[in-house]
């Protein structure tokens, strides 16, 4: 096969893999448009009668149901044959329901006597006016959101003295997002879909620069039908209010017509260019793109990281804000109100902050456990952002420029042939890494000095990589580990410097083993032990004990002399620790092997407490090791072309572990409502 055969017909393979994936994204968006187009099966819920509710949604929905009422006895009305329930104008009839409306809602009531005034949520809704017989009233509202124990309530009263034989609500409007009131989207986007699938299959040489704007045009379209849809499933809310697999039904397929609609305009939207018509934008920007990206690569490499991170803030965050509707229920997350408290107070143990229920169970120099690195950030930034804030941009910022050095020391030292990718995978892996770097913890910072120190070490800089340890001795308590980490390879590294057979006599093998030390890497680490003195010495100021961290009468250590208990603490993580355990050995291995003794004793010094924690929550405790320990031994696994297409299930893993962990181990309501009226 000649050179131009053979580049025909990888053209026209091209091509067809082209239509192919064109037409498989028009079938979903399709499938998207369908169930988007269907109204939801109708909510009605009866109030009144022998069976006191009922839905028929059936299974799908099994939080609607009334809880209690206050209305007597059905009674007959002997001249109608009526069944009714009578209210007291002195005495308010009530209805509780498990369930709640974002959107419009319709009550039905039928009743006749004197007026009656109804409320929903302590809200008036309505004084309906005195009738002599049985009368029908439809009323629409959108309730007032009332939480209570168990979840979002909508309560009715009713005050009067009047008889009720019907009273209905109907929340069909809730999942008619799409419907209700704009039918006429239903009939732009299937003409701009159709629209779409013509123009994808048209030939090559009838495309033209206007189909390529038709497209562009076409999908941008597309794109912004997509974002009101998905705005308005989102201001439904999920939660258990409602119907939560309608919910996703709706939010999954108004996001895919959203992509999809960026995708097709911005991708695969046919354009022209000097060289003619091309398929794709990205032939077009491919050229400048590699051009700038080798000519600057940290640059690009930090473009691709802040758009990688934003994307996970994204998706974590939203989902969450969504569901509980405010960034309480990642604030309130431990140990966030614990740096907030340490924030606020500094350190003073009589602030009256300490007296609140969820903090005054613990002794008063607990706190001294939350390390002044992260709480003099939030502190600084409080008037300027309030204290709520700044413990999650300083995470963020924090990840992205442990993103981009952890590249530059991939790529600078060649333990990785694709070192972005490794970035970006690490930023949300391991497991308790992205939880810890989104949630009100200073794991984020500590991770961040972490790599900035040892970039600094490897790249000879003494003093600097004595500075970053520093900031990592000041923010976590288990930051003086890696200055551990750096005496162990200086010893071996001066044991492997020196020749002990060039010796004659012990002290002459004792004095040449001490002057192959290098001492100016030492004098520079020297500011690590002096950042642990400051901390210690403020902790005197305010505690009056130099000691304080180390006489918390709180378990805050967790380390106990027999090793692997952690195994037997929680049946819940046990499993997960054991398995852990193997893979942070497997990777000590590993550099052995390759003799890299430097990341070995970092990761040796931060691994072996671990083995000696008595706590379920190994993985935690376990991330400063895995820049050693994970990152550089299994380069060679991750850089696989495969991980990459497993690589988004990973993530959906991890953020759906990170969601459920939410739900436990944070302050309780109470405590942070008094919380926050002391940090405004």
């Amino acid at each position: 096969m000649t050179e131009d055969a053979q580049h025909n017909h990888t053209k026209q393979s091209s091509g067809l893999i082209f239509r192919l994936a064109t037409l498989g994204m028009l079938l979903l968006a399709f499938v998207a448009l369908l169930i988007l187009s269907t109204v939801p099966p109708e909510l009605e819920v009866s109030l009144l009668g022998s069976n006191s509710s009922k839905s028929n949604l059936q299974g799908l929905n099994q939080f609607v149901s009334v809880q209690r009422t206050s209305f007597s006895a059905l009674q007959i009305d002997e001249s109608s044959g009526k069944t009714f329930q009578r209210i007291a104008s002195d005495t308010p009839a009530t209805i509780r329901l498990a369930a709640f409306s974002y959107h419009q809602v319709s009550l039905k009531l039928v009743f006749q006597g004197d007026p009656v005034q109804v409320q929903a949520n302590g809200q008036p809704l309505a004084a309906l006016p005195s009738t002599p017989a049985f009368k029908e009233y439809q009323l629409y509202f959108t309730p007032v959101r009332l939480d209570s124990e168990g979840g979002p309530f909508l309560v009715l009263s009713f005050t009067g003295d009047a008889q009720i034989s019907a009273a209905t609500l109907d929340f069909s409007r809730q999942w008619q997002p799409f419907l209700s009131d704009s039918a006429y989207l239903s009939a732009i986007a299937t003409g701009l879909l159709t629209l779409l699938a013509v123009l994808s299959l048209l030939p090559g040489r009838f495309r033209t620069p206007l189909s390529g704007l038709v497209a562009l045009v076409g999908g941008l379209a597309l794109s912004v039908i997509g974002l009101m849809l998905t705005e308005r499933t989102l201001a439904a809310g999920f939660s258990g209010e409602f119907n939560a697999v309608a919910f996703w039904l709706l939010t999954g397929s108004a996001l895919y017509l959203t992509m999809f609609g960026l995708v097709w305009s911005v991708i695969a939207a046919p354009i022209i260019n000097k060289d003619g018509y091309t398929l794709a934008l990205y032939p077009v920007l491919k050229t400048p793109w590699l051009a700038w990206q080798a000519r600057y690569p940290t640059a690009a490499a930090t473009v691709v990281i802040i758009v990688a991170n934003t994307g996970l803030m994204f998706l974590f965050y939203g989902v969450l804000l969504v569901n509980d509707g405010g960034w309480d229920v990642l604030a309130r997350y431990w140990d966030g109100p614990g740096y907030l408290l340490a924030a606020k107070t500094f350190y003073d143990p009589h602030d009256s902050m300490l007296a609140l229920p969820g903090f005054s169970k613990y002794s008063n120099i607990y706190w001294s456990a939350h390390f002044p690195g992260y709480v003099l950030l939030i502190r600084v930034l409080a008037p300027l952002l309030g204290y709520i804030a700044p413990m999650f941009i300083i995470n963020f910022v924090a990840t992205l420029i442990f993103g981009v050095v952890l590249y530059r020391l991939l790529k600078d030292f060649g333990y990785s042939t694709k070192p972005l990718w490794l970035s970006v995978l690490f930023l949300f892996l391991p497991l308790r890494w992205l939880l810890y770097h989104s949630v009100g913890a200073s794991e984020g910072m500590a991770l961040m000095f972490i790599v900035l120190s040892f970039y600094a070490f490897k790249k000879q800089q003494w003093w600097l990589a004595g500075l970053w340890g520093a900031g990592l001795v000041v923010t976590r308590a288990n930051g003086i580990f890696m200055l551990g980490g750096y005496g162990l390879y200086l010893l071996w590294e001066a044991r492997i410097g020196f020749k002990m057979a060039q010796a004659k006599t012990t002290m002459a093998r004792i004095s040449g083993y001490i002057a192959a030390i290098n001492w100016r890497a030492v004098a520079g680490l020297t500011l690590m032990p002096l950042a642990l003195v400051a901390v210690f010495s403020l902790y005197a100021v305010r505690y009056g004990d130099f000691f304080a961290y180390i006489k918390i009468p709180e378990d805050v250590k967790h380390v106990f002399p027999v090793p692997l208990l952690s195994l037997a603490v929680s049946a819940t993580r046990s499993e997960g620790n054991f398995y852990y355990y193997i893979i942070e050995a497997a990777g000590l291995a590993l550099l052995w092997r390759r003799k890299l003794y430097d990341l070995f004793w970092l990761g040796f010094i931060f691994f072996v407490p671990t083995l000696f924690m008595l706590h379920d929550d190994v993985l935690r405790y376990s991330l400063p090791a895995f820049p050693f320990v994970l990152v550089v031994p299994y380069a060679w696994l991750l850089e696989a072309k495969i991980v990459r297409y497993f690589a988004p299930i990973a993530l959906l893993g991890v953020l759906i572990y990170s969601w459920s962990q939410l739900g436990y181990n944070k302050l309780e309501g109470e405590s942070w409502r008094q919380m926050l009226e002391l940090l405004k």
